[in-house]
């Protein structure tokens, strides 16, 4: 178990043994999910390519970036959860 302080703007470092432990490298994207009062859940998503990201999820018509981006963040994050049985609980 690792104590971290948490700073002004809601950030806080995860130590090193932490992060090796789980596997998280720089760069790498998680998803937090709140389980509970004081209680959360994080999940390191499996990295994909760019090709990749635009064979799963095509895109129709016009876009509103500042509209559509929290949509899709949420989409992609909840079927690669589902088809990535490895993501580690930290």
């Amino acid at each position: 178990m690792a104590v971290v302080r948490v700073r002004g703007r809601g950030q806080l470092t995860l130590p090193k043994q932490i992060r090796r432990s789980a596997g998280l490298n720089q760069g790498d994207v998680v998803t937090l999910e709140v389980k509970g009062p004081g209680t959360i859940e994080l999940k390191v998503l499996p990295r994909i390519s760019l090709a990749e990201t635009f064979d799963r999820w095509r895109i129709a018509g016009s876009i509103d970036w500042t509209k559509d981006r929290t949509e899709w963040e949420a989409a992609a994050a909840d079927e690669l959860i589902e088809r990535a049985p490895q993501i580690r609980r930290v």
